[in-house]
């Protein structure tokens, strides 16, 4: 009797005329670069395993070119914690410099003054191997200042460096570097010079992003440059931030997200002349001056705060070509006073109206929409989006409904008298988070109309709790859908 073969480790056995047939190993016979973009979706643990598979695949694993070191998820297990950094030390130094074009170090520590030195090291290998995406997360519980590493500093290759420090503070070297660098994140790092944007912006002569999220210990902000396009400026959990002057020629796109308690005398300056986009959310400073607007074409504005209306009036006069204009109900109701609605925005075909979940459409909130609506003669888009408001999510989970609106109700008698145009061209509209919104009558009603008058719609799309799809359902079908609409529903 002939002897079968016998199957080895990693090979797939096929049956074929009554004998076993031993295939070849599929994964060994990958080429390197397709094993290595595979390795590099791995995590540490995993790459570590599979290094003593074999001596190819301990050659592969060490020359994986994108790495992330994530300590993160030992916090709570000191001997795996200092197991996974042995290893990852191990395995940085046999990499020697083959070229890392990609780092990511997210490390918690409450031994800085023994593990610094270690984390370091990984950087100093990182800029030997001409990284250049830098990825940094520290969460250094024992030190107070993180100086930043020279060689990271002056490293010629580096493009993208993002730094979390968790609210510890940054220092950089008294020279000057970044000079390669394009983009910059800074999330949650204190600093202690004041001028140290500034002094950031004077030597990094690439620079065409920059991110300050929640950048502690500066109390001005004055950004120059005659690269940057790209500029995100985030405070909402501390009051040390005063004024944000921004000016810079080629600026693309600008985000602005301040919060703060009403105290002090704020500002807000923009002097961007080719700026296209546009965000602005969170309260209103005492004073600003937005400049020449006349390139914007995708406005967000979602202040939930306004110490006065006038910000909108300024605002608006100077944007009347944008084709995208995202708003919060505060800011429809400070502009109905105003006495600014409705605008008229041929350009405009997507609309984002954005409600806080305990808003309802009021009685103060209908007219200020029915006259937005009315500006616009070309829109396709519109997108309802129900912001959650932690103080109402237990009212939601005890009685299963949203809060009532405080309205009398405006039938759908009110809308068709208001003979808005811009509801026929509409194609498409979508309903994000509506716990809330579909319930009330003023809202239904809103509803109601758009359904039965939006003659070219195409899609309809709504966002909700999963508990609430029959309900939302029912409600699409009650308002009298064309069969022709494709209706999405998508739980969360």
């Amino acid at each position: 009797m002939e002897k079968q073969p016998k199957p080895v480790a990693c090979s797939s056995v096929s049956q074929s005329k009554g004998n076993l047939v031993e295939s070849s190993d599929r994964i060994s016979i990958l080429l390197d670069r397709i094993a290595l973009h595979i390795l590099s979706f791995l995590m540490m643990e995993d790459i570590a395993r599979l290094s003593v598979v074999s001596k190819r695949w301990r050659a592969l694993c060490i020359s994986i070119p994108s790495l992330t070191f994530d300590g993160m998820k030992y916090e709570h297990n000191r001997r795996k914690h200092d197991c996974f950094m042995d290893f990852l030390d191990r395995f940085i130094f046999r990499r020697s410099e083959i070229k890392m074009p990609q780092f990511c170090v997210r490390w918690i520590s409450d031994k800085w003054y023994l593990e610094g030195y270690r984390v370091l090291t990984w950087l100093h290998y990182a800029v030997r191997s001409n990284v250049e995406v830098l990825d940094l997360e520290l969460n250094i519980r024992s030190a107070g200042i993180l100086q930043m590493p020279l060689d990271v500093f002056r490293c010629e290759s580096l493009r993208f460096l993002t730094v979390d420090l968790h609210g510890r503070v940054l220092q950089l070297p008294p020279s000057n570097g970044f000079t390669k660098l394009q983009s910059l994140t800074l999330k949650r790092v204190r600093v202690l010079d004041k001028l140290f944007v500034e002094h950031v912006l004077s030597f990094c002569e690439s620079l065409n992003k920059l991110c300050l999220d929640n950048v502690t210990g500066i109390s001005n902000i004055n950004i120059r440059s005659s690269s940057l396009k790209y500029l995100e400026i985030r405070s909402y959990d501390y009051n040390d931030l005063f004024h944000i002057d921004v000016s810079v020629e080629l600026l693309d796109e600008l985000i602005v997200g301040w919060k703060f308690t009403p105290s002090g005398d704020r500002s807000l300056k923009i002097a961007a002349p080719h700026l296209k986009y546009l965000t602005w959310d969170g309260f209103g400073p005492d004073h600003y001056v937005l400049g020449n607007l006349e390139c914007l074409r995708s406005f967000a504005l979602s202040l939930e705060e306004l110490s006065s209306s006038s910000y909108l009036v300024e605002c608006f006069k100077s944007v009347k070509r944008i084709e995208d204009l995202v708003i919060h109900v505060q800011c429809l109701k400070a502009l109905l006073k105003a006495g600014m609605l409705p605008i008229l925005w041929e350009c405009l075909h997507s609309l984002r109206i954005n409600f806080s979940s305990s808003d309802g459409m009021d009685d103060d909130l209908v007219p200020a929409i029915a006259l937005l609506l009315h500006g616009f003669s070309n829109l396709q888009d519109l997108h309802i989006t129900c912001w959650n408001d932690p103080k109402c999510e237990a009212y939601f989970r005890e009685k299963a409904r949203p809060l009532p609106e405080k309205a009398s109700g405006f039938n759908t008698t009110y809308w068709v008298s208001k003979r808005l145009t811009s509801i026929r061209r509409l194609k498409r509209v979508k309903m994000e988070l509506m716990k809330g919104l579909l319930y009330g009558k003023n809202s239904s009603e809103l509803l109601k109309y758009i359904f039965k008058h939006a003659r070219r719609l195409e899609q309809i799309d709504v966002v909700c709790p999963s508990s609430w799809k029959s309900y939302i359902l029912a409600k699409i079908t009650e308002c009298g859908v064309a069969s022709t609409v494709r209706v999405c529903v998508v739980c969360k």
